[in-house]
């Protein structure tokens, strides 16, 4: 296998999507055969020195004009001195450093494109031409959804549609951690769960306005929130106009290792996702949902948005279910329909599992390799 290089802004140990992704991705290639750029973060060093493979870490990865000059001279060094075949860009940000890696000293690449910094890339005329002339000048480019595919195949026919995946040997069912439902006060209630940055886009709110009538109906209701973001302090401050603190929980952050036990504590994963408009041009909106999938090989039915990627995440009906943008009724009248029934919730936790057993890591880099050979 040529050497490849991957290009990741962001990567354990932080927590999120794309990081999961790309580490498990580079676990399935010989340590050899793998080398990874990215950013430093909290407890990089420690992280670093129990990996096989190796990772060089830089204070910030280039995003488009800032500090692309100093990236680029990073990159050739490594391109160099480990003989790199094979360059794959995580996003389309560092576009410059893309296009004159490509055109000034000839290293072709491939993008792995995602779908927030492809809908997201509206700034200006000059940033957006340069970002679409950086994904047509790509050799090839991973996409992790059909919605993504869709953004990307007019600018460039050359894509692959490499679907998310989930480490089933990580997430499965479990009975729910005593510890956990002490500390949340969870013992007897019936779980809603999301697990995701704290933004507007991911529709914790969305969940926060069909509670109360939930909760007439299901007084034992419990909403669990785990993550950070910037969103938090709207979410607490509508919790507390609408007199929810008996009712949702906020956990804060979820280290990796504490995730299964999370997923296994709920009854249903809920994650209303929807397009967010953004005031200075582009959408937000969800690339895929690899959320879904860990919910769903814990044994959980999943709701999320008919919205992005979401779709390739979430066979509606038979994972769980879609509920359309905005529409509050949709949405109280899904997680109603599973709330009153635990036989439904048992068989589409139960479906969810084989539907997210589908979603292999083997797969997915098998096909990636068979791809950049």
């Amino acid at each position: 296998m040529p050497k490849t290089l991957l290009w990741a802004n962001r990567f354990p140990p932080l927590f999120g999507g794309t990081q999961t992704l790309f580490y498990n991705v580079c676990l399935k290639f010989q340590p050899s055969d793998i080398v990874v750029y990215t950013q430093t973060s909290p407890g990089c060093q420690k992280f670093d020195q129990e990996q096989k493979f190796k990772i060089y870490r830089t204070p910030q990865c280039s995003f488009f004009w800032e500090g692309f000059w100093a990236e680029i001279k990073n990159l050739r060094s490594i391109i160099k001195n480990e003989g790199i075949e094979n360059i794959i860009f995580g996003n389309v940000n560092p576009c410059l450093t893309m296009l004159l890696l490509r055109w000034v000293w000839g290293h072709k690449y491939t993008l792995y494109a995602h779908a927030e910094e492809i809908t997201g890339m509206q700034w200006n005329s000059l940033a957006r031409l340069i970002r679409k002339w950086a994904i047509k000048s790509a050799q090839k480019v991973f996409v992790v959804s059909d919605y993504t595919e869709s953004l990307i195949k007019p600018l460039n026919p050359q894509t692959v549609v490499l679907y998310n995946a989930v480490q089933t040997s990580e997430f499965f069912p479990e009975p729910k951690n005593e510890s956990l439902l002490k500390s949340f006060g969870a013992k007897g209630k019936l779980v809603l769960m999301t697990l995701a940055r704290l933004q507007k886009s991911k529709g914790h709110n969305r969940v926060l306005e069909v509670l109360p009538e939930l909760i007439k109906k299901y007084p034992d209701l419990l909403y669990i929130i785990g993550g950070t973001g910037d969103y938090e302090r709207t979410l607490k401050e509508r919790v507390a106009q609408l007199n929810l603190q008996d009712y949702v929980i906020f956990a804060g952050r979820v280290e990796s290792g504490s995730l299964r036990s999370f997923y296994n504590l709920c009854d249903i994963f809920v994650m209303p996702n929807f397009e967010v408009s953004e005031p200075q041009g582009g959408v937000v909106v969800e690339g895929f949902g690899i959320v879904f999938l860990e919910a769903n090989a814990c044994g959980k039915p999943v709701v999320g948005g008919l919205a992005g990627g979401v779709p390739s995440a979430i066979k509606d009906g038979y994972s769980g279910f879609l509920v359309k943008q905005g529409d509050s009724q949709d949405l109280y009248n899904k997680l109603d329909i599973l709330l009153k029934d635990q036989t439904l919730r048992e068989s589409l936790g139960k479906q969810g599992q084989e539907w997210a057993a589908q979603f292999t890591y083997d797969c997915l880099v098998e096909k990636l390799k068979a791809h950049l050979i």
